[in-house]
């Protein structure tokens, strides 16, 4: 949000570590789902 802090709520990932800069943004997560597999050849 504006005010740096962590919207409430999230759905998909557990959020384990962020920070923010001015010129970028990092957020480490863990997924709560697979990935989908890929497509098999036809």
């Amino acid at each position: 949000m504006g005010d740096g802090q962590w919207r409430d709520g999230g759905f998909g990932a557990h959020i384990q570590s962020h920070s923010r800069q001015d010129d970028h943004v990092m957020v480490v997560f863990t997924e709560e789902r697979l990935p989908l597999p890929s497509p098999g050849r036809t």
